[in-house]
């Protein structure tokens, strides 16, 4: 349950949960993985939206109470090879909208597009994060659903998996920590560098910029995720929206001859949604992250046509700024790849200068 209050207002909020809301039983879903359910208690102030439909539009105004408890589903890996550099380190993986975990670990060929794989087998360990209201996580009400709370749940989720008390942890704690982060997530991830500092040790941004070239909100070709999906997703409210045909998600690639086309009929048939909320949030400017200490590292396509900016993502060349006290920033850009960074015939190449870059940075 949780509530969310307008001012003084307080309000129980009902919720469309399309599974259990409570930590299910452990479950082992491989040898060297762990998957279940864990539930956060969080406390956040989200946007007033209302003045969206206002003619003509008010500001966005903060100041929506939201507080309760939010069930999240998480899959933690072990590595496959022990690397003593990294043992300490743990990489907290989360998606972008209309994802989940798959993004992270992509069960069609894995051992080409599953980076929890290539990661495991570089010696490091995964925690592979479904965002509220994606995957086997629970759906609350969508309009809820913003970057504000996604950041508080992101950085309790961290918070917890530094103490070992996740599940597949079995009580071990991490010294290092870092976040992985693509698209909307990497929005996320940015607020949590900004609002909760100490968080994480490492960011990696990948397909996100403060600057971009397209808009994100309303976004064209998405509709009512039930309308698309009625099959997997009739039961959710209308401001659960997914990407309405093959087409528009093939405009998250590069041109035909950077992807398999196999790999994007695999995307479109477990695509996930993204709520109205969150489009309308991603783009609220966020601020620097003034007391962000650990280290940045930025990743974009050279064909991401929503954040990458003419020539050669340059707008990457300006985001040190928005970390001005960061311990290092880096960024770079994967050739012949677009938005989805892992479903490209290049992910090993992308995976390597991720993994390479953390061990520069002694993670």
């Amino acid at each position: 349950m949780f509530l969310f209050a307008l001012s003084a207002l307080c309000v129980a909020v009902p919720m469309f949960a399309v599974n259990a809301a409570v930590q299910s039983p452990l479950i082992r879903a491989e040898s060297d993985c762990a998957e279940g359910m864990v539930p956060l208690n969080v406390s956040v102030t989200n946007w007033d939206l209302s003045g969206l439909d206002a003619v003509p539009p008010r500001p966005l105004v903060r100041n929506v109470s939201i507080f309760g408890e939010f069930s999240i589903q998480v899959r933690f890996c072990e590595p496959t090879v022990h690397v003593p550099s990294h043992a300490d380190t743990l990489l907290v993986v989360v998606h972008g909208g209309t994802y989940n975990t798959l993004y992270w670990d992509f069960a069609y060929e894995p051992e080409t597009y599953s980076f929890r794989r290539f990661a495991g087998a570089e010696g490091f360990a995964t925690f592979n994060v479904a965002m509220l209201g994606r995957g086997e996580s629970e759906h609350p009400d969508p309009t809820i659903l913003q970057i504000p709370l996604q950041a508080a749940l992101m950085a309790e989720l961290v918070t917890q998996a530094r103490r070992g008390a996740l599940p597949g942890l079995s009580r071990r704690g991490f010294r290092k920590i870092v976040g992985i982060s693509h698209s909307l997530s990497s929005r996320v991830l940015n607020e949590v560098l900004v609002s909760f500092p100490k968080a994480v040790d490492a960011a990696i941004l990948t397909g996100y910029a403060h600057v971009w070239s397209a808009p994100l909100a309303p976004f064209p070709g998405f509709l009512p995720a039930r309308i698309v999906v009625p099959e997997r997703f009739g039961n959710l409210p209308d401001k659960y929206y997914t990407s309405n045909n093959i087409s528009i998600r093939a405009s998250l690639y590069g041109p035909p001859n950077t992807y398999d086309p196999a790999v994007l009929q695999f995307d479109e048939a477990n695509k996930d949604v993204v709520s109205v909320a969150e489009f309308a949030t991603v783009g609220v400017a966020s601020g620097k992250a003034l007391e962000f200490r650990g280290d940045v590292f930025a990743v974009n396509g050279s064909l991401d046509g929503i954040f990458c900016t003419p020539p050669e993502c340059g707008n990457l060349h300006d985001e040190h700024q928005f970390y001005p006290s960061a311990q290092s920033f880096e960024s770079s850009v994967i050739r012949n790849a677009g938005h989805d960074l892992t479903l490209h015939l290049n992910a090993q190449m992308f995976f390597e200068t991720m993994t390479k870059w953390l061990g520069r940075r002694g993670y």
